[in-house]
């Protein structure tokens, strides 16, 4: 599925000026939270440390592509869409590849079960198991990689981004 599959389908689309502020408030303080929560818990809980280093970037993300294109997500496939609409519209292969090793590091620790309903393009309900072939001290290991070596340097380099929007 491409950029434009996610316009038609819904995924993608264009925000109201209504909307905006309170999107705009709601991942600013959701990408923040998450990111704190992230730290917070690498030691104690490495395998939600992860989950939430994630979902700081994800929601960087969208925050920056509500607030240069106008754009908002929702279900279907929303991480997907994300991606894509960075991929077509950014064109900063350090971002593109920051979130992308996320993406994949985020699937390799989690079985994310995103494929219900629809198939993989489906991420309606996600579901995290951690992988048994982890021992608590690996999953600590990853997950202070995961943040320190992806998580942090994607959210500075797209908080640069920001700073011009405000």
């Amino acid at each position: 599925m491409d950029y434009n599959d996610y316009f038609e389908r819904g995924t993608i689309t264009k925000v109201n000026i209504i909307e905006k502020k309170d999107i705009r408030l709601f991942l600013e303080f959701t990408y923040k939270d998450n990111l704190k929560v992230s730290k917070d818990l690498i030691i104690s809980y490495p395998r939600w440390s992860i989950i939430s280093g994630y979902y700081a970037m994800h929601d960087i993300s969208k925050l920056y592509l509500l607030l240069d294109f106008d754009l908002k997500f929702s279900k279907p496939s929303v991480h997907d869409a994300v991606i894509k609409a960075l991929k077509e519209l950014v064109k900063k292969e350090k971002i593109i590849s920051l979130i992308e090793k996320g993406d994949s590091e985020f699937a390799r620790i989690q079985k994310l079960d995103y494929f219900l309903a629809k198939g993989k393009s489906n991420r309606e309900k996600t579901q995290y198991y951690t992988m048994l072939s982890f021992s608590e001290e690996d999953l600590i290991d990853v997950a202070q990689s995961f943040y320190k070596n992806i998580v942090v340097p994607y959210i500075k380099i797209v908080e640069k981004l920001l700073v011009r929007e405000k």
